[in-house]
């Protein structure tokens, strides 16, 4: 139990009360497309001793899945298993957390947890879950739907706008 403090104390606490090798994140409106997807990423994880292994995203519209090809903001990644070097090839991977499964032992060696951030969170948690995975494989397996509903633009406020600068300046002390 805890009380509502936004979506990264939330999946914080939810690493610190994990058990076993892997952790994936599945947002409360979204959807796993294959049952044995997790299982097959764990499987290739486990052969490739990867810190984080990526699988298809898809948006979910309407009743019409569409293939996000660009989800993780970065173009040309492959998702037939090679193995991805985090300097060499992700520098711009900056969102898609939930088309991962990431290594809890990882996680934790190196406190990579979610700012509490109202906007902004993801880029700053996978900037640097990126970095210390050191190794980083997508493959073909269709994991993760993404619920689009019509939005307002959420960016708008002063407070969103503060979140957002928050984080960036998290990434920027990080990287230097």
């Amino acid at each position: 139990q805890k009380e509502n403090a936004r979506t990264g104390p939330a999946r914080n606490r939810g690493m610190d009360v994990a058990h076993g090798r892997y952790v994936a994140f599945l947002d409360s409106d979204d959807f796993y497309l294959d049952e044995d997807a997790l299982q097959r990423m764990m499987r290739f994880a486990d052969e490739h001793a990867l810190g984080m292994t990526g699988a298809q995203f898809y948006l979910y519209t309407d009743g019409t899945l569409t293939w996000k090809e660009n989800h993780l903001g970065y173009r040309g990644l492959s998702y037939d298993g090679r193995i991805y070097d985090h300097q060499k090839d992700l520098q711009k991977l900056k969102r898609g957390f939930t088309a991962f499964l990431f290594s809890l032992a990882m996680l934790r060696k190196y406190h990579i947890e979610f700012p509490a951030n109202l906007r902004n969170e993801d880029p700053v948690f996978i900037v640097k879950a990126s970095y210390y995975a050191k190794k980083i494989a997508l493959i073909d397996v269709n994991l993760y739907a993404c619920r689009k509903y019509p939005r307002k633009n959420r960016n708008e406020s002063e407070r969103a706008a503060a979140s957002i600068l928050a984080g960036s300046r998290e990434i920027i002390t990080f990287a230097a």
